[in-house]
């Protein structure tokens, strides 16, 4: 077990959701987004006993999934916020997230 890597990629999680949960409050982030809240553990468990080669698809509320399988925060929060360094170029948004290099194939919403 690794539980400090588990610790770090839930507090990661956490403030990760927790930022883009101000800028859509501020008005800064377009579209709506589901925060995953509370609901860290689940993601980081699910997929701590995954194989790097198996694919993943989630929920709507799918940011903490997608960083726990090795997803990069920047780029996600650059989906999320419309911009062009985005996963999907800013089009996929916070709900339509999809990165198949590293096994994460998309959120429905």
């Amino acid at each position: 077990m690794n539980l400090l890597k588990w610790y770090r990629e839930m507090l990661l999680i956490r403030v990760f959701e927790e930022s883009v949960g101000k800028l859509f409050t501020q008005g800064l982030a377009p579209g709506t987004s589901h925060l995953s809240i509370g609901q860290e553990a689940c993601a980081v468990g699910a997929v701590s006993v995954l194989d790097s080669t198996d694919q993943v698809f989630s929920t709507h509320r799918g940011h903490g999934h997608f960083l726990a399988k090795g997803g990069d925060p920047m780029m996600l929060m650059a989906e999320i916020l419309g911009r062009s360094g985005g996963y999907g170029n800013g089009f996929g948004g916070s709900q339509h997230t999809s990165y198949p290099t590293i096994g994460f194939n998309g959120t429905n919403g």
